[in-house]
């Protein structure tokens, strides 16, 4: 589980650490900086999945991706913690159990050229009940390796001194899963990290690909994964899905993906009390992003470890909302679930440890885990989270 972020100079961040939960959702006004916050696990997984100088061009460039008034020599930092544990691997016919890893990345911008100032990650094991570690520190052109167990690395890297080349000053040294497996392990665990911010209108749309393994994080290839499901053997996520999709709209039945004529495969939306088929186009807005957001959450590969949506109340009633909020709260004892949102109607059904409050001050982002807010219990004997949100009364981790 990602355990903590610190972010620097990030975008709205100018210096950042952060616990997270399992379960947790980022509450705050359009604009308050909490896409940020989730923008810099993309920016992450961009990074690795390709390299930092890409990361920052889909970002429009290092003045935009650096906190306001920050001058361009500045450095950007990000740096991860994560909780390993009940984690086990097999190498060699020994047992070990990782622990936990830190992984610091440092960038800088020099003539428009980003490139990779710092690297570092160390991970922590446990082996015959003695605590072990891996490491590598990367100073730009030189990557320094310590591995106590040698044999977790294919060339049984032991300690070791390597010499980069310019061609890879915008890649990870993340990614070279020679070093150790907890370079493989961890750069797995980031690259399928899963974003969702679900367009109705293209989820609504047949699909033409029939290799994707995920749901498209907008939900462009929607019809394909029903189409998965419903052809598959396991019946399970199917059944899970169309129950829930049931208790939140009682006339819901199941769903039927047919081949079209210019070999798309599209869905329609059968319902209990209706002998005809619908398609998408004459489904409401909200049971199409509530079916998009129940195939995300719950048609998952078990390599993926954390998954991300933003407003998954947009469009649905207000009371259907407890229900969702039950199912990520359920899909996050197995994988970490963050949420973001502006809306009270969701804040009602969460717990204090689930909420983090952001609120932007001076430029900067701010943001409050509601369990520190002053007194919360207290004052929720007499009132809802969100009523005091939403009033007002809760501002910069204290109550007013």
């Amino acid at each position: 589980m990602l355990q903590k972020v610190k972010l620097k100079n990030f975008k709205s961040f100018y210096n950042l650490e952060l616990q997270l939960n399992s379960f947790s959702v980022f509450l705050g006004a359009n604009g308050s900086g909490k896409s940020n916050f989730v923008d810099s696990l993309k920016f992450m997984k961009e990074s690795l999945n390709n390299n930092v100088s890409y990361a920052v061009g889909n970002r429009f460039g290092w003045k935009n991706l650096l906190s306001k008034g920050k001058k361009s020599m500045e450095k950007l930092e990000l740096e991860f913690d994560f909780n390993l544990e009940h984690i086990n691997f097999e190498v060699n016919e020994k047992e070990f159990e990782p622990i936990s890893s830190n992984y610091l990345l440092t960038l800088r911008n020099i003539k428009n050229i980003t490139f990779v100032n710092e690297e570092e990650l160390k991970t922590n094991f446990i082996l015959n009940n003695e605590k072990l570690r891996t490491t590598f520190n990367r100073n730009k052109r030189k990557v320094n390796v310590i591995n106590d167990i040698a044999e977790l690395s294919p060339t049984d890297i032991k300690k070791e001194t390597l010499t980069l080349n310019g061609r890879t000053d915008n890649k990870l040294f993340l990614d070279a899963n020679f070093v150790s497996i907890a370079n493989l392990f961890l750069s797995d665990t980031i690259k399928n990290w899963r974003f969702y911010n679900i367009d109705h209108n293209l989820a609504r749309k047949p699909s033409n690909s029939e290799n994707d393994m995920y749901l498209n994080e907008d939900g462009s290839n929607l019809a394909l994964i029903l189409h998965t499901l419903q052809h598959s053997k396991n019946k399970d996520i199917k059944k899970r899905i169309e129950n829930l999709m049931k208790l939140i709209i009682p006339s819901f039945s199941t769903w039927k993906v047919e081949r079209q004529f210019d070999a798309s495969l599209g869905y329609k939306i059968m319902e209990n009390d209706n002998k005809n088929d619908f398609l998408p186009k004459m489904i409401s807005d909200g049971t199409i992003r509530l079916l998009s957001t129940l195939v995300a959450l719950l048609y998952q590969e078990n390599e993926t470890k954390l998954i991300a949506v933003d407003e998954p109340e947009r469009g649905l009633h207000p009371q259907s909302l407890q229900t969702l909020v039950e199912v990520m709260r359920e899909t996050s004892k197995h994988k970490q679930i963050i949420v973001t949102t502006h809306s009270p109607e969701i804040v009602k059904w969460l717990k204090p440890n689930e909420i983090y409050l952001v609120d932007k001050i001076d430029g900067q982002t701010k943001i409050i885990h509601g369990s520190d807010i002053d007194n919360i219990n207290s004052f929720l004997d007499e009132f809802t989270f969100d009523e005091l949100w939403l009033s007002g009364y809760i501002k910069g981790g204290s109550i007013r």
